[in-house]
């Protein structure tokens, strides 16, 4: 029976964008695995949250004010938003495709009360609270420490004089307060623009950074794992197509093949075009073996077979797909000589091969 519990979640999960990001975030550049962030940025996968981790994702939300007047209640100033937009302090990189917005900036603080002060506030769970006491931000939360310092980064050459951040942790077990200072490293801050910058003009996926599936992070934190270490053929959407190319000094993608800007509603419904043609790296299970434009089309084989497709359309016997259709296929379906049969004869188009994930 549906509990009113059940129905809160379904709620949250309805609730959700159905879109990607549109920029590499400041908040995931520290994350190791540069596969991993090119991965997102160029809309691999759609990832959906549960209703439970949506309402969690809100509650560190909800923390930020509780932070904000507990600074104020000690006496310090606190700024939430920029004065001179009326908005989240916001920077980017790269005309917008590498960008970040932080949780505001203090003084009047204990430690050093004329500093101007860089905050970034957290919730921890017990286990992360008492791992990040040990090994302080750097040691338990890398990407949060890396986080801090592209933010001081861009403050700096906004014209800020802040070089110290103040980071903020409550354990949501026990409300009890992890408080650490951290200083500016420019040369830390140039080098993850570098990563930043590599990883959105690269059209190929950078390599793996193990091999090893079962790693704990691979297979536990990594939204992509189906693609990288898998067989899931990546999400139908201009980012995903041969002929995407991120304008890094405007922010803007272009269509190669047609010419044109695009806007991201249209990169968004970029898998209903004729002309979508897969990066092939991101058709795991297959190699490319041939290409054309008129007509276009990438030919395959998969791996360690003889049996080849296409994905796009050709004179070919082989086996042709849309992105729209290869996206839900696996290297079993393409080789079922039942589906292509049916799919001939009635001049089907392949939908969906899953199930709605659960709230």
């Amino acid at each position: 029976m549906k509990t009113t519990a059940d129905a809160i979640d379904q709620a949250w999960f309805d609730a959700q964008p159905s879109s990607h990001r549109a920029h590499l975030g400041a908040s995931s550049i520290g994350r190791e695995c540069r596969r991993e962030l090119w991965y997102s940025f160029r809309w691999n996968t759609l990832i959906q949250h549960s209703g439970r981790l949506l309402r969690l994702f809100d509650r560190g939300q909800n923390e930020e004010a509780r932070f904000t007047a507990d600074l104020e209640k000690i006496g310090a100033k606190v700024w939430e938003v920029d004065p001179e937009t009326g908005h989240q302090f916001n920077w980017s990189e790269f005309g917008g495709h590498f960008s970040g917005s932080c949780d505001g900036f203090a003084t009047g603080l204990p430690e050093a009360p004329h500093d101007l002060h860089l905050l970034e506030m957290k919730t921890h769970g017990d286990k992360s609270f008492k791992l990040l006491e040990k090994k302080q931000v750097k040691g338990s939360k890398p990407e949060h420490a890396v986080q801090m310092n592209i933010y001081i980064h861009w403050s700096r050459r906004a014209g800020m004089e802040v070089s110290d951040s103040l980071y903020m942790a409550v354990n949501k077990n026990t409300d009890a307060l992890y408080l650490e200072r951290g200083k500016y490293d420019e040369s830390a801050a140039l080098d993850i623009v570098k990563k930043a910058g590599d990883i959105i003009a690269s059209t190929e996926p950078p390599a793996r950074i193990r091999e090893d599936a079962t790693h704990y992070y691979c297979r536990s934190f990594c939204d992509h794992r189906e693609s990288c270490n898998g067989d899931k053929v990546a999400d139908a959407n201009c980012r995903t197509c041969i002929s995407a190319t991120p304008n890094m000094e405007n922010g803007t993608w272009r269509c190669e093949h047609y010419g044109l800007d695009l806007s991201t509603q249209t990169q968004r419904g970029g898998g209903k075009c004729p002309a979508h043609l897969f990066i092939p790296a991101l058709v795991p299970f297959a190699d490319a073996i041939d290409a054309g434009e008129s007509p276009r089309f990438v030919s395959y084989k998969i791996k360690g077979t003889d049996f080849e497709f296409i994905n796009g359309a050709t004179d070919s016997t082989a086996p042709a797909y849309k992105s729209r259709e290869l996206q839900h296929m696996t290297p079993d379906l393409i080789t079922d000589p039942n589906l292509q049969a049916i799919t001939d004869r009635f001049a089907g188009e392949i939908i969906s091969t899953k199930k709605e994930p659960k709230p």
